[in-house]
């Protein structure tokens, strides 16, 4: 070390000597002092408080829960009970549900099988009808009116037809043979009834018209299709004298 600076720090060292034996310092360290046991004795003070305070609160909040929870288990307990209730009384209803279904069950076999024999003729015959219905042609079609319009390249047709007439004759003999299947539940034959649905077989010779547009085949040469060039003359020339005459009425 130089020896001016350790004369620097010699200095520094008896000037803060000085400063520590001076009054004021001593009274700035007694405030501090006093200032500092003011706080810790106000912190102290609030710790105490706040230990008396909480012995008072949390026994009463102790007691507090203590009588929820009891609540709680009894609620618990109650609702375990209601639970084991509702899900006996459903295994109850399951159980006596199976045993009539396989009491009527057993019933319902009886009645089929000692069904009048005219039951399954019945069926026997709509089931013969469903397949009459479905062989290759039942559907009937008829062209009424076609025209060919040559600017649009296109052709109009109205036909007739009994399709409708045959999906709804085949819509009714579907629907008739559950319903006969049911008629064996019937303890008594119902001859009338068998020959009433019978005889309400739909017809299919019920036609209705059908208008279409489609495009003319690409192997048809328009230029056949337009009128031939005399005949398209006369019928400008007729044209143009109704023109004439509806301008200039004069002339006429």
């Amino acid at each position: 070390m130089k020896a001016h600076e350790k004369e620097e720090m010699e200095k520094r060292e008896k000037l803060l000597a000085t400063l520590e034996k001076h009054p004021l310092t001593a009274q700035i360290k007694a405030e501090e002092a006093a200032a500092i046991l003011a706080k810790r004795t106000e912190a102290a003070a609030k710790i105490e408080a706040l230990e008396k305070e909480r012995e008072a609160v949390l026994p009463r909040l102790q007691k507090t829960i203590e009588a929820k929870e009891a609540a709680f288990l009894q609620a618990k307990a109650a609702l375990q009970d209601a639970a084991n209730d509702f899900n006996g009384a459903k295994v109850e209803l399951s159980s006596s549900n199976n045993i009539f279904n396989s009491a009527i069950d057993r019933e319902k076999g009886i009645l089929f099988e000692t069904a009048p024999e005219e039951i399954d003729q019945a069926i026997l015959f709509f089931q013969e009808k469903l397949s009459w219905l479905r062989s290759p042609g039942r559907v009937s079609t008829n062209r009424i009116t076609a025209a060919t319009n040559v600017f649009k390249m296109t052709k109009e047709t109205t036909v007739e037809s009994n399709r409708n007439a045959v999906l709804g004759c085949l819509a009714y003999c579907q629907a008739a043979i559950p319903a006969l299947q049911e008629m064996k539940l019937t303890p008594e034959l119902d001859a009338e009834r068998i020959e009433a649905i019978k005889k309400a077989i739909p017809s299919i010779d019920v036609f209705m018209e059908i208008s279409g547009t489609r495009p003319l085949p690409k192997s048809v040469d328009a230029s056949m299709l337009i009128p031939s060039e005399e005949t398209q003359n006369y019928t400008l020339g007729k044209l143009h004298e109704k023109v004439d005459k509806l301008l200039h009425p004069r002339r006429a």
